[in-house]
């Protein structure tokens, strides 16, 4: 591949820089983030369950631009993922400071937009001890409409679920509520799920057409098969959940019984009846039993 786009196998070679910019489709101005991300690797958060304390603030700043987050599961946390990132309280109350000392009455019931108007019309000078938070606050904006340039939040998957379900909420994490936003998902002949229902017939399908491994499959028969193996597995999921239920209807019979009577026998004052229905039940089997 480098051989191909006339590139150095040294990532760290000064020479490749001017090159990957063209490729990459960057600016100028993009330079000493790419050198970086060369020499040092791309900052990343990771989320799984060891950092259930912090997981709110990850996928919060999932957003940012630049962020990266690599998440076991990312679906329904519960946390959307806001473009730009997100705003700490401690900002927006040095915000609200700034506008109330400027004279704008209930700048806390101002949407963040109109917030942003009011202080990009006061002088920098009048930001006093919250120049830091105003200066933040206007570049949270500035990172937000670059995101959007750049066509939103990103979903990669690494691979596809059992459950359609998961896919989709997967999917749903980016272009909310009206923001842009794209996702793809790899699967490999090899994962479970190919490898359990079709993998073969997409393996021999490769090999009559000559297709090379590492060419991206995207044709829509290929789709469907993926959704067909998701369907037979939500089938087997759903006839497993079937028959359990099954068992425990008979339990549940079985309980019901048991305290019907344990109520009867608390409830009535008197259980003779019941008691000789018992005895003559008991008799009549015991009887053809030794006849």
């Amino acid at each position: 591949m480098a051989k191909e786009l006339g590139l150095s196998l040294n990532p760290e070679d000064p020479a490749n820089l001017p090159r990957l910019l063209g490729i990459l489709k960057l600016g100028e101005s993009d330079e000493p983030r790419l050198k970086t991300v060369l020499q040092a690797g791309v900052p990343h958060q990771v989320l799984n369950a060891r950092k259930h304390t912090e997981e709110s603030m990850i996928i919060a700043g999932a957003g940012a631009f630049g962020a990266v987050t690599i998440a076991t599961n990312m679906a329904g946390r519960g946390v959307d993922i806001k473009l730009g990132g997100d705003l700490a309280e401690e900002i927006l109350s040095g915000v609200n400071r700034v506008l109330r000392k400027a004279g704008i009455m209930d700048p806390y019931d101002m949407p963040l937009q109109e917030r942003r108007e009011a202080l990009q019309k006061l002088d920098p000078s009048l930001y006093g001890i919250y120049e830091t938070e105003a200066k933040y606050f206007l570049n949270f904006f500035n990172e937000m409409e670059r995101v959007r340039e750049l066509g939103g939040l990103h979903i990669i998957g690494s691979e596809r679920h059992e459950a359609r379900r998961i896919d989709n909420q997967l999917r749903g994490r980016a272009a909310r509520q009206g923001d842009p936003g794209s996702s793809r998902f790899f699967l490999s002949l090899e994962d479970d799920l190919m490898r359990m229902f079709g993998g073969d017939q997409v393996k021999s399908m490769m090999e009559r057409f000559s297709i090379d491994e590492d060419y991206p499959l995207q044709a829509r028969l290929v789709s469907n098969m993926i959704e067909q193996s998701q369907t037979r597995v939500e089938g087997s999921n759903f006839d497993i959940r079937k028959h359990t239920l099954e068992y425990d209807d008979v339990l549940n019979a079985q309980r019901q019984r048991i305290y019907s009577q344990r109520d009867r026998v608390f409830e009535k004052e008197d259980l003779v009846e019941d008691v000789n229905e018992l005895l003559a039940q008991e008799v009549t089997r015991r009887v053809k039993e030794a006849q």
